[in-house]
């Protein structure tokens, strides 16, 4: 029956024909075991092999919560709408329960799914306070972890049997990851930096499992290469929401739950069997004080969105300002396959990943800008007699020479083009100041750490108060040069 007037359709409207349903009848793509409407956005969504429906991310703003994640639109955490390049996403694993044996991963759950509290979290004792690092038994825990998914990565890159693409994101993932457990292991940082690092590493590992179980077990199943095998269990994985009739078909197959998406005025003839509410994950959405800029504005279907949380989460393992991050707006690039546009269509942006993909025809492949060579921009080098030399340190407390490094110091250039705008930048904001009777701010030109030559070559004295001064700021000054809004200057 077709509905003549959507603003009247109710939930148990959906059974409209589930007395259609003979014993043995075989549901269809276009029906569904369990079905949902969304008033607010006049859409029904169904699903014909999942046993329950989550409601999907609609919020049109993304933060970072307290908890260091992003919410409903997490892909670790809930459900999102489906994009050839991130198709990984649908078989990221869920939290396992903790009596879940049956679950693949469920070894990890006091790590991958874990919560860290303050406990977690050993304090500073010096000079600075509130910075810490994580406990020696959780980090101890993610040092594992890391050591379990760099195996498997690094087997899979060795075997190529995958695109260059595919190789490309094991590689970046793996990099952050291992940087990540390297940065809570030895820097100090505050309690909400250390939540968001924590979460991070969560997510790449996620991510890498996700692609690597995408890889070696879903997608030749989604290309014909393999059969599934009917023993498997499928109720781990994430699953995801389209629109799209072929790629629902694919992810049946595979066996990874669907969530189909379609405006009410659609409903006619498809067989629903169970009506309910969509399912709310009970996930952290408390805002940190201060809340961090918006990450994303735009559709919450959006791939973009994505880029964007990628891109904010990075910031926790640089020296960046993350207070100073521009939100990222919705592009108005459509992808070709979303062009049928409906309500709740999921869009894409053109821009290239190097996360694993697939075309319209099921066939995996792993494309972006890593994966491609490109011609790199080489700086023009002038042969410059006026290079500051840097000679050996010599001294008692002098450090053992590492020849590359004298190599490197001995080519720095003073006078690159790069140098030179930051002197003259500095030059005339100290000209504007002298004008305006005003005190310039102060320039920091790069240097974070004392020059050498303040320990080495002062008095036995000298070289006693430095010391005593550094284990009494050790902390302070560690946290000042790697803190996201570091303003450290030289000493």
């Amino acid at each position: 029956m077709a509905m003549q007037s959507s603003h009247a359709f109710q939930l148990q409207d959906l059974l409209s024909n589930a007395g259609d349903c003979k014993d043995g009848k075989t549901l269809s793509v276009n029906d569904g075991r369990v079905g949902t409407y969304i008033e607010e956005h006049k859409i029904f969504i169904t699903t014909p092999n999942g046993s329950f429906i989550p409601n999907p991310p609609s919020t049109t703003e993304i933060l970072l919560h307290e908890d260091g994640c992003f919410g409903h639109h997490d892909p670790t955490h809930a459900p999102q709408f489906f994009d050839s390049k991130f198709c990984h996403f649908p078989v990221i694993p869920c939290r396992p329960g903790p009596n879940n044996d049956t679950h693949p991963y469920h070894n990890w759950l006091d790590t991958i799914w874990y919560d860290i509290v303050d406990a977690d979290i050993v304090h500073s004792t010096g000079y600075l306070t509130h910075i810490g690092l994580l406990s020696r038994d959780v980090h101890s825990r993610f040092q594992c972890a890391f050591d379990y998914i760099n195996e498997r990565s690094s087997a899979a890159r060795s075997s190529k049997r995958y695109s260059e693409g595919f190789d490309v994101f094991l590689g970046i993932w793996c990099a952050r990851l291992e940087a990540l457990v390297n940065q809570t292991r030895s820097v100090m940082t505050d309690s909400m930096s250390i939540r968001v690092q924590v979460a991070a590493m969560q997510s790449y590992w996620l991510e890498l499992v996700a692609g690597l179980d995408y890889m070696e077990c879903y997608q030749p199943v989604m290309n014909g290469k393999a059969r599934r095998d009917d023993a498997s269990n499928s109720s781990h994985l994430m699953g995801t929401f389209t629109i799209n009739l072929d790629v629902a078909e694919q992810h049946i197959r595979a066996g990874i739950p669907v969530y189909l998406d379609r405006p009410v005025d659609q409903f006619s003839n498809q067989v629903i069997l169970k009506a309910e509410k969509p399912v709310i994950f009970p996930l952290n959405t408390s805002l940190p004080a201060p809340p961090f800029p918006v990450v994303f504005k735009g559709d919450p279907s959006h791939p973009q969105k994505f880029y964007a949380m990628h891109r904010f989460t990075q910031i926790f393992n640089t020296y960046q300002n993350p207070f100073n991050f521009v939100t990222v707006s919705q592009s108005p690039v459509v992808h070709a396959e979303h062009t049928q546009a409906a309500a709740s269509s999921s869009s894409s942006i053109s821009t290239t990943s190097c996360h694993p993909t697939r075309n319209q025809r099921g066939k995996g492949r792993a494309l972006g800008p890593l994966a491609s060579a490109q011609a790199s921009r080489k700086k023009k080098k002038t042969d410059n007699q006026q290079r500051d030399k840097f000679t050996n340190l010599v001294g008692t407390y002098a450090p053992p020479l590492i020849p590359a490094w004298a190599g490197a110091i001995a080519n720095i250039d003073k006078f690159s083009e790069r140098s030179q705008e930051r002197e003259e930048h500095s030059r005339l904001a100290q000209s504007q100041s002298n004008k305006e009777g005003t005190i310039a701010p102060s320039q920091d030109k790069g240097y974070v750490f004392p020059d050498p030559a303040l320990l080495v070559y002062a008095s036995a004295a000298g070289q006693s108060s430095f010391f005593h001064q550094w284990e009494h700021c050790r902390d302070a000054l560690i946290y000042c040069i790697t803190s996201s809004s570091s303003n450290a200057k030289p000493l």
